[in-house]
């Protein structure tokens, strides 16, 4: 079970849970962050599910991570059939046809990917402001700072554009950043593009699951804003 972005591992545990107990599982957490992978092993473990024989946490900084740069981290001889989980919604930070060939094309036949994504209702392309809120400034004003800048140095801002939300910083001030001996120069108006978010309907969803993989499952909740999606090579 190769759990990609894999939190801290609860959606994981709801999976287990509804595994029978024959099934023997080497659990693989995947991040670009070691707290992250140690906390979703932990979590794995407090449970102490029978059939998880085996904890393999991995840090990945390939972007987006996918099998092709796992591969050999995760090939045992013993277990030689992949679950792959994409949970979360991280499929909406991403092309959607890129990532899903780049996942396919790395899986052997019977193995099998579960995507969790939210998928759209209504109108495509509303409600913008939702977007600008504060606790997403919150959340996404580490990128920045992280780059050099101070918060006072940009304003958060959000968009649709290219048939996707952006959220981004628009510079305030001119500024010189550097990092490992190189140098870029910012200016006043330049934006920085933190985050992306796809969102498909429904049946979107569906075609593209399907020029991929020969089977599919898709089910949604019963608000009809989120699909759990069972793919087969």
């Amino acid at each position: 079970m190769v759990d990609i972005y894999c939190g801290d591992g609860t959606k994981a545990c709801e999976l287990i849970k509804s595994l029978g107990k024959d099934i023997k599982i080497r659990y693989c957490p995947v991040n670009v962050n070691e707290y992250l992978v140690n906390l979703a092993s932990e979590n794995i473990k407090k449970e102490g599910f029978p059939n998880v024989v085996e904890v393999c946490p991995i840090i990945s900084d390939g972007d987006p991570i996918t099998l092709r740069n796992l591969e050999k981290k995760i090939k045992t001889s013993e277990f030689n059939r992949n679950v792959v989980l994409l949970l979360g919604t991280v499929l909406a930070s991403y092309e959607i046809n890129d990532y899903l060939f780049e996942i396919s094309r790395n899986m052997k036949k019977n193995d099998y990917l579960l995507i969790g994504n939210g998928i759209r209702t209504g109108e495509r392309l509303v409600e913008i402001e939702k977007y600008k809120s504060k606790p997403l400034n919150d959340w996404f004003i580490h990128l920045v700072k992280e780059l050099g800048l101070e918060e006072a140095d940009v304003e958060y801002d959000a968009q649709f554009g290219n048939s996707r939300i952006e959220m981004f910083y628009r510079m305030k001030v001119d500024k010189m950043i550097e990092n490992n001996g190189k140098k870029v120069e910012l200016k006043k108006g330049d934006e920085i593009l933190t985050t992306v978010l796809y969102k498909y309907f429904e049946e979107e969803f569906d075609k593209f699951c399907k020029m991929y993989f020969s089977e599919i499952c898709l089910t949604t909740d019963k608000d009809e804003g989120y699909a759990l999606v069972l793919c087969k090579k």
